[in-house]
């Protein structure tokens, strides 16, 4: 191998659509260990990679996830 092919190999290929396995753990790492440990729980009850979790909890439209200050909590 050349240097050029080394320094361009990519031992995981690029995703464009989706989470990829490594950039998943790097995400969830970022968060405390019980939010940790529910991704987790989610991903196994419902027989999905952990990268498919935090997609989904990502796709939410910000409008959903907001509680306006009309509303009771």
């Amino acid at each position: 191998m050349t240097s050029s092919s080394i320094e361009s190999f990519n031992p995981e290929p690029e995703t464009i659509e989706h989470l990829s396995p490594v950039a998943a753990r790097m995400m969830l790492a970022a968060f405390p260990p019980h939010i940790q440990a529910a991704f987790e729980r989610r991903a196994k009850a419902i027989n999905y990679p952990v990268e498919a979790v935090l997609e989904m909890a990502d796709s939410f439209p910000e409008e959903a996830t907001q509680v306006s200050s009309t509303e009771k909590l």
